[in-house]
């Protein structure tokens, strides 16, 4: 079943809607600091990201599966955007959840969540600690009781894959909820000479207004949800209570280069344009090195 073997996390379906005339993308590593002109097929994927496998080595493609199916509904909404036709309120829901999936499908966010789980966990343990419910463990523990507690506050708990990749996916579900009912913004642009990047972690949080220090997520008020969908479009989500969703065009320049500058620093390692020297532009303005 070698087709389940190469998992993109950033779709084909997606990314291209940002290839040039060869049929390809240009992709900046900023790891490695190269910049190379690559099929679709080839960038943003990693061999069975998403298999899971059981205690018996039996193999489950569920999840690729299912993303493929989102990714066969989104594409042609995604065409009708770029051809500026009207969008249902259903297409509008269907869109939502492939945008809350490929969020919530990344490297990036797979990293940060695996982080985020480990770090409460580990905040449990500890409390469960504190509490003596490890005393009797710790009595039986061939150590000193300073040393037994001290390597059991070295223990960094982590979900298993299979946990942490169905967690997101819940997420998305309700971050799709959230998105389908918010106002949204597309942005043409009208600069024929213009173009959007994308990446690894194609969409970004932009507050512009928020009335609090405690941070903020996809929900407060103030916060436009960010992600480009073809080279020339990009979406921006808004607040609740306003369903709306609006075209209008973008001819500012310096507007479009502060987005291409946020989506090149949200990315996790690979950003992808379909052309080269808007790339090496922003990686100059940027002051990163670039190799000749």
């Amino acid at each position: 079943m070698a087709k389940h073997k190469r998992h993109h996390y950033i779709p084909r379906v997606y990314l291209k809607n940002f290839t040039n005339s060869n049929d390809k993308v240009w992709v900046y590593d900023k790891k490695l600091k190269t910049l190379k002109e690559l099929s679709t097929k080839d960038t943003t994927l990693e061999k069975e990201l998403y298999t899971i496998t059981d205690a018996d080595g039996n193999k489950n493609y569920s999840l690729e599966e299912l993303f493929g199916k989102i990714e066969t509904i989104a594409s042609p909404i995604i065409n009708k955007i770029i051809n500026k036709q009207v969008m249902s309120f259903e297409e509008k829901t269907q869109l939502a959840l492939f945008i809350a999936l490929l969020n919530n499908r990344t490297i990036a966010a797979i990293e940060n969540y695996d982080k985020t789980s480990c770090e409460m966990l580990t905040w449990m343990k500890n409390m469960r600690l504190y509490h003596g419910e490890f005393d009797s463990l710790i009595n039986n523990m061939k150590y000193s009781k300073e040393d037994a507690i001290q390597k059991i506050k070295d223990v960094k708990i982590h979900l298993n894959k299979e946990t942490n990749l169905k967690l997101l996916i819940d997420l998305a579900g309700t971050s799709a909820e959230y998105f389908s009912l918010m106002e949204w913004r597309i942005l043409y642009i009208k600069n024929k000479d213009c173009n959007f990047i994308t990446s690894d972690n194609p969409l970004f949080l932009l507050p512009e207004k928020i009335s609090n220090d405690y941070g903020y997520g996809i929900a407060t008020p103030g916060v436009q949800k960010i992600i480009p969908l073809s080279s020339n479009i990009i979406l921006s989500i808004g607040d609740l209570e306003n369903i709306a969703v609006h075209g209008c065009t973008i001819s500012e320049r310096i507007r479009i280069r502060q987005i291409n500058m946020l989506l090149f620093m949200s990315a996790r390692r690979f950003v992808i344009a379909n052309n080269k020297d808007l790339l090496k532009n922003l990686i100059k303005r940027l002051k990163l090195i670039i190799p000749n």
